[in-house]
Formats: structure tokens, C-alpha cells, sequence
């Protein structure tokens, strides 16, 4: 079955006879229901090149008309209803421009609907489609026009007239008593109505789950998106940032009565919130729902937290590097190809400002649809007046479109620090490929012409030309984490190795000066006390010859000689258990047994201490002295009583050599005698040589 118009069906006859079809081996039917085609004058004679062809075609086609004359006061019914027309809907239209059984016909088949509506109401709300049609069947009504009868088929038992084409050109007329297929309208008129309202209660529930309520508005301070100047004005009212729930949402206000009443009688609107909340993408803030109030409607948008994107990088410039922006590039690209080829068709107000980063660093474009949804919701007919006819409004939407591309190219140009707008000789200097067709295809988005720019196909088309990083968003930033992590333990590493070293040479300077129990408790703040040490040996060492040394060489080489000297004896200690007191010029102090207590073993340590402290000597020299050995002379006194006082040691009681006590092998002793000793009077000491040779000697 097909439904053609008048016109229609003639070129419709026409094609059937050029093909053959209209020899005898089909039956074309036309259905004259509404007394269309019954007239005359729409057939096949129009006074055209074709009128022949179009007489042998319909010579093939059965009409089948309504009866003529079969209603009782059909005219007075037409009447009635041109006057309801009028009065209601304003609508005026000449009786005379149609069949005057037209609207008796219709006024029929509802006039029976509405009968069997009210003589089943009281279970209604329990019957189906089929149990409705059997009830509308084996029925009797008595109708303003005319008794009719419904058979048990669902029949409207009526004569019909059938008309064919004859040879003089004219449809020659033959009644038929057979039944009108009423049953047949019924069935569509309830299939359009159940879908008209099926739909109807789908959108009104999905409505329903879009509604939010407890929207909480935070103050205008707070919310501020940016400082940076607007592309679009739209974005003046994008400002308004709250929580729905603990979900931080954009709210979209508009300053008019709005109800929810009026939203869902619009189907359009309805239609148009339901799209926009199914668009779904990875790189696309989600829109929640609409909240109502007493004097307007809001539309309700993801909120991304990280706040805008050109904040966020101006924050981050180590972390978002080259390839961190090219994905951030791809993500607002697909992005936008996304919006462009769904339902959304187009953005509207892509800017900077509704590109953002979210808790977990991904971009999210939001107010996706935003400007569709305002002209939806709007009482202004600008819109719909500009876009008449479904060109203007392509070219309106293509309008958009290309605007969303140009702002594309103001980000990117901003991110890439791209200036379009130099010399094209001087455009592409980067020797980086991917550096210039990023600068070429930024500068064809800022074209002033909306049709050389490229559309968001052509541009994820594009992507697949570049080296776009295979790593996500995260990826990316998590390896950008990691080597700097890994740079920041390689400086802490050298940076301790060198802390270390440094305390290392502290440590060598000041057990030059202290001993290391009281470098210890100086480092962890403890008090030094003073400390008495029962038994000591100490040893005082100096050059005899040092002034005539000073009087005969320069000043560098009595430091150089010094130095080396000093370094020597220095060496030689470490490998005793002694311990360096000062040096003063050519003078050197050793003591052992302190500030570690090693019983009566100081002496023996001191004594062979000296005896190798003589060979270290001898084998010092002077450059300018030739061969010339310097000889140190050295002391050595041992002291029952010694304590420390202000980090250093001090000599408070008699010296003495108690050789008695201990006993000293391969060491040689000789009484030197009686020697005055200042403060202590004459004082018996001793030379001090070794076993193997006596050339040394140390007075003891």
C-alpha cells in the first residue's frame, strides 16, 4: 500500500505504464475515503505532452468512491464544523474548497470512537488495543448524520461506489453493496494516538529524572571561572557555580517563569534536554539535569575542579610540557568532533573558560548544548525566524560550527605560543615537523573566512598525520612525575655525597683541635664537664734549630717546612694510641691515656711513640738546606693527676716517669742526672734510647 497524493499518483500511473505493468497482469486500487480521488478534474488530463500516456495508464486503475447522497443532513454537519474551525482556532476556509462529506466522514469514525470511550470507562484503564476494537463491533449507532451498523468484522455496512476509466475518458460509476473497512481507521487512528502518547509519558518520565532539587549556589566571588577576556558574551552568565548534593555543578540561570508545567508540554524542549543529557564522551562534561524554582529555570553542568585549562598550565609549566599539550590538543579536538556529529550538532560558546581539568587531570569541555537548550527554553522567536527553512538553518548551525573552530584556534595558539598572524615566509621556521603543521593548521582555524576553515572532521582526520602521544592525560603526567622524581634523587644523592664529604673535612678539623668524645657531645648538645685522669704520659716536641731556620729561609718555606713536618708527625700518631693535644709554631704535644683511659700503657705508647716520631723527623728537609737533617727534640713527663677544664687539658699536678711500674721492653733508659727544672727545683731525669741503636736520644 501506498499513500500518494492526486499529482502523485498520476506520475506514479505513469511510471507503472512505461514499465509495462499496467497490461493486466496488476490491479491498481485507489481508496476514495475522504473524496479524494473522486474528483474529476486531479486526474489523469492536465493538458500536458503526457496526457496519453497517463489515459492508458489509468485505464488500468479501480477507484473506490464513497456513495453519493447516502447521509442525512451531511451539508448542515459541514456547517457546524467550519464554525467550531473558526471560533476555536481561528482557522478559516471555504465550504466549498472540498467535499462537504470530508469532515462528515471524520466526524463518523470519532463520533463511534467516542461512543465506545464512554460506554466502557469504567474499565477502560483494564482493556487492550483489540479488546477496544471487538467493542467497537456488532454495534448499532445512531449518529447526528445517519444510523450505521459496525458488523462483528468491524465493517460499516454502507453502498460504495466503484469507478473505472472508460473509452470517452470520463469514469463510468457502478454501485457496489459491499462494507466500508472502518475497522481499518480505527486501528490507525489508536496506533497514532497510543505512539503520540506512549511518547509522550516516555519524555514526561524522562523529564521527570532530569529535575534536581537542592541545588546549593555558592557566592560570586567564589566561583569566578577566570580573568581571562570572554570570546562570547553567552559566557557572562556561566558564572554561577554551586553543589548538587556533594557534587560540585555549574547552574545556568535564566530570569524567566519557566515551570515545569510549561517544559514538559514542550516536546521540543523535552526532546532536546533528554538529548543533550544521553551525550556521553570521555573529554565532555556531563549536564546533570534542570532545577526549578519560583521565578526561573536552571540548566545544571559538571564542574571540573582543577578549574580552567590555561590556569591550570600557567600553574604547572614543568609538568605540562610539549607532548602533555599535544594530548590535551587531541582530547579537545575529539572533543569538539564529537559535539559537531551528534545530536549536539554544535557548541556555541567553545572558549578557554569551558575547557577544564578535573580531579584526575583530564579535560572536560562543559555547557555541551548549552546554547541549544537557551534558544529552546527562551520566549524569543529570533531563532525560528532566522532559520525558516532547513537551509537557514544548516547554515546557521555550519555558522556555529565554524565559530567553535576559531576559538579552537585561539586556545591552541595561546597553549603552543603561536603567532598566526606572522609572515607566512616566516611562519615555518621551526625545524620541528610536528612544531609546523601544528602553526599551519592553527593559522588555517583563524582564517577570517568560515568556510576555509577546517571542520572538526577534518581536523581528527589530521591528528592521525602528527605524533600524537599514545599515553593518556595521566600517563603522561605520571611519567613526568617519575623523571623528575628520578632527577630529584640523583641531586639528593650528589647533594648528600657532598654534604658528607664537607662533614667529613669539619670532623678532620676538628680532631685537630678536640678530641672526638667532646666533637660528640658538642654536636648533641651536651655539657662538657670536667673529667680527672689518674695517670697520663705526655710528650712535648719542638725544632732546636727552628730559629735559625726562620732567620734563614722565606716565609712560604718555613710554612711549606712546618706543613710537611706537622703532616708527618700527624701520621705517625694515628697509628698510636695517643692523641694530638696542639701545635704551636715548630711545637708539638701528644698525650696518651686520655681522653680514653688505657691503664698504665700510656708511657710504653708515648715512649715508642717518640722513638718513630724522631725517624719521621730526620726524614723532613728543606729544599734550600740541602741535605741538612733537622732533628726534633723531645720531652716526655707522666702525670698522676690531670682533668679537663673548657674542652682542653691541663696539667695540675707533678710530672714524673715512674719506671718501676711498668715494664718497658727493647727500651733503653740512661741517667742524665740533676736537672733544675723551673718551679720544681732540681729534678733527676733520663735519656730515653731504643735497643737497636742509640743514636737517638730523648730526655725523659
Amino acid at each position: 500500500m501506498v499513500l500518494l497524493g492526486p499529482s502523485l499518483l498520476r506520475t506514479f500511473m505513469i511510471g507503472a505504464h512505461s514499465r509495462n505493468m499496467t497490461n493486466g497482469d496488476y490491479i491498481f486500487l485507489a481508496f476514495g475515503i475522504l473524496g479524494i480521488p473522486s474528483q474529476n478534474a486531479i486526474f489523469w488530463k492536465k493538458n500536458q505532452t503526457d496526457d496519453k500516456e497517463a489515459f492508458l495508464a489509468f485505464r488500468s486503475l479501480l477507484i473506490i468512491a464513497d456513495s453519493e447522497g447516502d447521509h442525512n443532513g451531511p451539508q448542515e454537519v459541514n456547517w457546524k464544523v467550519h464554525a467550531e474551525l473558526k471560533r476555536r482556532y481561528n482557522i478559516s476556509q471555504k465550504i466549498e474548497e472540498e467535499d462537504a462529506e470530508v469532515p462528515v466522514k471524520q466526524y463518523e469514525i470519532f463520533s463511534i470512537i467516542a461512543s465506545t470511550l464512554e460506554r466502557t470507562r469504567h474499565y477502560l484503564d483494564r482493556m487492550t488495543v483489540s479488546d477496544f476494537v471487538k467493542e467497537c463491533c456488532n454495534q448499532s449507532y445512531n449518529l447526528t448524520t445517519r444510523q450505521v451498523y459496525v458488523d462483528q468484522f468491524g465493517v460499516l455496512r454502507s453502498l460504495i461506489v466503484a469507478k473505472r476509466l472508460g473509452p470517452s475518458g470520463l469514469f463510468e460509476v457502478k454501485l457496489i453493496n459491499i462494507g466500508i473497512p472502518i475497522i481499518c481507521i480505527i486501528l490507525v487512528l489508536l496506533t497514532a494516538l497510543g505512539t503520540f502518547f506512549v511518547r509522550r509519558m516516555t519524555l514526561q518520565n524522562r523529564l521527570a529524572d532530569l529535575v534536581l532539587r537542592d541545588i546549593r549556589l555558592e557566592e560570586p566571588e567564589t566561583y569566578r571561572m577566570g580573568s581571562q577576556p570572554r570570546v562570547t558574551k553567552l559566557l557572562d552568565q556561566l558564572e554561577r557555580a554551586g553543589f548538587y548534593g556533594e557534587t560540585p555543578v555549574y547552574v545556568q540561570e535564566f530570569s524567566t517563569n519557566t515551570g515545569v508545567q510549561r517544559v514538559a508540554q514542550n516536546l521540543a524542549l523535552v526532546d532536546g534536554l533528554v538529548a543533550v543529557s544521553r551525550a556521553r564522551h570521555p573529554f565532555i562534561a556531563e549536564f546533570y539535569g534542570i532545577s526549578f524554582n519560583r521565578t526561573s529555570s536552571s540548566l545544571v553542568f559538571e564542574r571540573p575542579l582543577k578549574g580552567p585549562l590555561y590556569s591550570v598550565i600557567r600553574a604547572n609549566e614543568m609538568i605540562y610540557d610539549f607532548d602533555v599539550r599535544m594530548q590535551i590538543m587531541n582530547a579537545m579536538i575529539l572533543a569538539l568532533h564529537f559535539i559537531h556529529t551528534s545530536v549536539l550538532s554544535y557548541h556555541g560558546a567553545f572558549s578557554n573558560e569551558v575547557c577544564l581539568i578535573n580531579n584526575r587531570y583530564v579535560l572536560r569541555v562543559t555547557h555541551a548544548g548549552f546554547l541549544r537548550l537557551l534558544n529552546l527554553f527562551r520566549d524569543e522567536d529570533s531563532f525560528r525566524s532566522c532559520c525558516r527553512t532547513s537551509a537557514d538553518k544548516a547554515a546557521v548551525i555550519e555558522q556555529y560550527r565554524g565559530d567553535d573552530i576559531r576559538n579552537l584556534g585561539v586556545i591552541l595558539a595561546d597553549m603552543f605560543n603561536i603567532d598566526p598572524y606572522v609572515k607566512k615566509e616566516l611562519r615555518f621556521q621551526s625545524t620541528n615537523t610536528i612544531h609546523r603543521k601544528i602553526h599551519e593548521m592553527v593559522a588555517r582555524c583563524l582564517e577570517s573566512e568560515s568556510h576555509a576553515r577546517p571542520t572538526a572532521t577534518d581536523l581528527k582526520r589530521w591528528l592521525t598525520t602528527i605524533r600524537v602521544p599514545k599515553k593518556n592525560f595521566v600517563e603522561l603526567l605520571l611519567d613526568r612525575l617519575e623523571k623528575h622524581s628520578i632527577t630529584l634523587e640523583e641531586t639528593v644523592q650528589s647533594r648528600t655525597e657532598a654534604l658528607l664529604d664537607e662533614t667529613r673535612k669539619v670532623d678532620d678539623l676538628l680532631r685537630e683541635i678536640l678530641p672526638s668524645a667532646i666533637i660528640t657531645k658538642l654536636r648533641n648538645h651536651e655539657p662538657i664537664i670536667a673529667e680527672m685522669f689518674d695517670s697520663v704520659t705526655i710528650m712535648f716536641s719542638d725544632i732546636p734549630a727552628f730559629g735559625l731556620i726562620v732567620a734563614q729561609s722565606e716565609p712560604l718555606e718555613v710554612i711549606d717546612f712546618l706543613n710537611h713536618l706537622h703532616t708527618a708527625f700527624d701520621r705517625v700518631v694515628a697509628q698510636f694510641d695517643a692523641y694530638k693535644v696542639e701545635t704551636i709554631n715548630d711545637s708539638y704535644v701528644v698525650a696518651s691515656g686520655l681522653p680514653v683511659r688505657n691503664g698504665d700503657r700510656h708511657a710504653e705508647a708515648i715512649c715508642r711513640l717518640a722513638q718513630q716520631l724522631l725517624r719521621a723527623g730526620a726524614a723532613v728537609h728543606i729544599p734550600a738546606w740541602g741535605s741538612v737533617t733537622i732533628c726534633p727534640r723531645i720531652g716526655i713527663n707522666s702525670a698522676n693527676k690531670i682533668h679537663v677544664s673548657s674542652s682542653t687539658y691541663k696539667l695540675v699536678e707533678e710530672a714524673r716517669l715512674r719506671t718501676n711500674d711498668v715494664e718497658l721492653d727493647q727500651l733503653v733508659f740512661k741517667a742524665r742526672g740533676l736537672i733544675p727544672i723551673k718551679g720544681k727545683g732540681l729534678v733527676n731525669t733520663f735519656w730515653l734510647s731504643s735497643s737497636a741503636a742509640n743514636d737517638h736520644q730523648m730526655a725523659v
